[in-house]
């Protein structure tokens, strides 16, 4: 969404996940796309001739500070390999990869540079930026990007990317929603003062997004901003409604991602809600994308 939001054109998807993928042609129109669910069992003469680009995030769980953080020893991890392996033969101009911040650090920033030595062999010259989303939406959600270029050092370069204002008290795109029966949270105190960590689905994070004057269904929202969504559904969802606790929505935690709410009313006509919020878990933020994939289409 990011990506065609500035002109850019899908060709195909990978995703091994078949709840996501319902969700994904739910919502795109992907007739004519190459389609494959396990990246270790395609061949580079699969894929669409003309592609230019190659996107993707490569599985998080090895390198984020919530997992074990076993890095490329984790099979997960070594699935960037397999994006490199078809890059190395379809050679797309641009590389655009995604992955927690975690991968900074992790084993002293050498699996970073083990990943940024492996795509310069392919040819690609590589620059990055850690990014965090609440600068474009309420959730604090830090993210390295990536970009690839092939051959020389372009003479326009995508990073840094600096955008000042941030969304930290702009809620009101989450603030839209009946008070659903399901979601109520009573007996339950908790501080709406501070920011709040990320939106994930485990029940040890609680509030941080704070409803004033609900009204007609349209609140006025007061916080310092938001956690940062994951995959596990009791992780996140927490708001004070009136001095009321009741857990997000699936609905506001796409919108957490900036995925309009056409969106996700496709992909709620077919998933369920655990689903649903394990994707907004997994899913990476739009409006970011989006500002990359401008920069990107500037120096085409």
């Amino acid at each position: 969404m990011g990506m065609e939001s500035v002109g850019h054109k899908c060709e195909g998807f990978i995703e091994i996940d078949k709840f996501a993928v319902k969700s994904y042609r739910a919502i795109y129109d992907t007739e004519g796309e190459f389609y494959a669910d396990d990246i270790r069992n395609v061949i580079p003469e699969q894929l669409p001739k003309d592609i230019d680009c190659f996107c993707g995030g490569f599985p998080c769980q090895a390198f984020s500070i919530a997992g074990a953080r076993r890095g490329l020893e984790d099979t997960r991890g070594t699935l960037i390999y397999e994006m490199l392996r078809l890059a190395a033969v379809k050679k797309p101009r641009i590389l655009f990869l995604e992955n927690v911040g975690g991968l900074l650090n992790h084993d002293r920033g050498k699996t970073l540079t083990t990943i940024f030595r492996a795509i310069s062999e392919l040819g690609y010259v590589c620059e990055w930026q850690c990014i965090n989303s609440k600068a474009y939406v309420p959730q604090s959600r830090y993210r390295i990007y990536i970009v690839g270029h092939l051959g020389e050092k372009p003479r326009q370069t995508i990073f840094p990317i600096e955008r000042a204002d941030g969304a930290l008290n702009n809620l009101e795109m989450i603030g839209r929603l009946d008070i659903d029966g399901m979601f109520d949270m009573e007996r339950r105190i908790y501080s709406p003062i501070g920011a709040a960590p990320t939106l994930d689905t485990k029940s040890k994070c609680r509030v941080k997004i704070y409803y004033k004057n609900w009204s007609n269904k349209e609140p006025k929202i007061s916080t310092n901003g938001t956690f940062t969504l994951t995959t596990k559904v009791a992780d996140q969802q927490f708001a004070i409604v009136d001095g009321i606790i009741r857990r997000l929505t699936p609905l506001e935690c796409w919108r957490l991602q900036g995925f309009p709410d056409w969106a996700y009313e496709r992909a709620a006509e077919v998933n369920s809600a655990s689903q649903l919020y394990k994707q907004a878990g997994n899913s990476v933020t739009v409006p970011v994308i989006q500002a990359i994939a401008e920069r990107v289409k500037a120096i085409e």
